[in-house]
């Protein structure tokens, strides 16, 4: 009995032991489990100077910068718990920007291509109004051939194109660009359907309404469609208001004697070129 009372309290000082051994192990592991959470802070830090200086670097550089910023990201988004709508939207960008690397490989392109999908993706799904997710996303569809018309072996989603665009004017409806570029999708599809012709002019109307001081580009998109239309008189106001506004805008100037010159008005297209 003696014997058997000597085991059953050695038995429980190797429970309480291995008790207190449990729980030392179990609180250093919480520590350093605290700790590796904490980093997701400083590793989304870096991300976002490695990103700045990505956009700020030329050449080489640029995509060295953005390497830098994938990772980071992506080690914040693993030790987050709740990974947030700014880290998937960097990570996003990020392989946006390296996607401008012209020594990429096709496949290199697509994966990442697909990675920048992924993040802009989950990025919406934190937040469906995130303006600067849905900027991102339209701009990838820009990219993807809606500004060229098509890339080789590729078709562009003009009516995805016009819905992403959408959403974002939606979300931020002073966007002068948004308004532009959904123009440019609406006169591409008014092939299939000539009622996108009103919604183009009405787009690159609202475009210059919003941003007059910068509107050099949307002006000629606005002039470009009207004369593709045969509504000369009225491409030549909006010449006449661009150049009133933009008096030093060589381009405009330029543009406006050529429409002139095909007017058969030689004289005044003479005088626009003098001016330019």
């Amino acid at each position: 009995m003696a014997k058997r009372k000597k085991l059953n309290v050695g038995l429980v000082v190797v429970i309480l032991v291995l008790a207190v051994l449990s729980g030392a192990l179990y609180g250093v592991y919480k520590v350093v489990d605290t700790v590796s959470k904490g980093d997701w802070q400083a590793e989304f830090d870096k991300g976002e100077a490695f990103l700045l200086a990505a956009e700020e670097a030329v050449g080489p550089e640029r995509s060295i910068e953005f390497r830098k910023a994938i990772e980071a990201y992506k080690e914040a988004i693993k030790n987050c718990d709740d990974p947030t709508k700014e880290m998937f939207l960097g990570l996003a960008k990020s392989y946006f920007g390296l996607l401008h690397d012209p020594r990429l490989t096709s496949i290199d392109r697509a994966k990442y291509w697909r990675s920048m999908e992924v993040g802009i993706s989950k990025s919406l799904k934190l937040d469906p109004t995130y303006v600067d997710a849905l900027q991102l996303n339209v701009d990838r569809l820009w990219l993807a051939g809606v500004a060229q018309g098509g890339r080789p072996n590729y078709t562009p989603d003009y009516g995805g194109f016009v819905e992403a665009t959408s959403r974002l004017i939606n979300a931020d409806p002073d966007n002068a660009e948004a308004y532009f570029r959904r123009g440019v999708a609406c006169e591409r599809q008014a092939v299939l359907d000539r009622d996108n012709l009103v919604l183009a002019e009405a787009d690159f109307r609202k475009a210059i309404e919003i941003d007059p001081a910068t509107a050099l580009l949307r002006i000629g998109g606005l002039i470009r469609f009207l004369e593709a239309n045969e509504r000369l008189e009225e491409a030549e106001q909006v010449h006449i208001e661009g150049i009133a506004a933009n008096p030093d805008d060589t381009e405009l100037l330029r543009n406006y004697a050529r429409s002139l010159y095909v007017q058969g008005r030689s004289i005044e297209a003479m005088e626009q070129l003098d001016k330019a």
